[in-house]
């Protein structure tokens, strides 16, 4: 019965309203029931992450310290939208391209997020990227003619700071 109607076998409605009933919250379970529907609406998730920083693929921190490690992600089906803070305190021994670790799901296609740095040496434009099939970004700079290189170890300091933000798929 709805709205105080009730329909049994084939009666048509006419000239009547229906009313649902207040519906103030949907529920998700907390191990998701994947669907084959593209169009389904399957998965969502709020939680929080720990960022770090990585030298070396597939990264390492030997030695570092930090003072913030701080992130947030929601996962929205197959899309995740993530912001995070990373302070180092100190810059540890380890070496080799910058990586940016501690993502909550693996990226499924590279792509790009939008970061802000302080006490991180570069010549010409900074960028991050998801690796695709990891839990990483890595940082690289790229010249106004458009040749890219690894930023690294070298590039940072006993302070270097991150903020970043962006949206990747699963």
């Amino acid at each position: 019965a709805v709205g105080g109607v009730s329909l049994t076998g084939a009666e048509t409605l006419t000239n009547k309203t229906l009313t649902a009933p207040a519906i103030s919250q949907v529920v998700f379970p907390a191990t998701q029931e994947a669907s084959a529907g593209a169009n389904t609406l399957d998965d969502y998730e709020e939680g929080t992450w720990t960022i770090v920083f990585l030298f070396g693929f597939p990264g390492a921190n030997v030695g570092m310290t930090f003072g913030t490690q701080a992130g947030g992600y929601t996962k929205i089906g197959r899309m995740v939208t993530i912001d995070g803070t990373c302070i180092l305190t100190g810059k540890g021994s380890s070496t080799g391209q910058a990586l940016i670790g501690g993502l909550p799901f693996s990226a499924a296609v590279e792509g790009s997020l939008a970061i802000a740095i302080s006490n991180i040496t570069f010549a010409n434009q900074i960028f991050a990227r998801y690796v695709a099939t990891t839990t990483s970004c890595d940082m690289r700079e790229c010249t106004e003619a458009g040749a890219g290189t690894d930023i690294d170890n070298n590039n940072f300091t006993a302070t270097s700071t991150i903020a970043l933000a962006g949206t990747y798929r699963v």
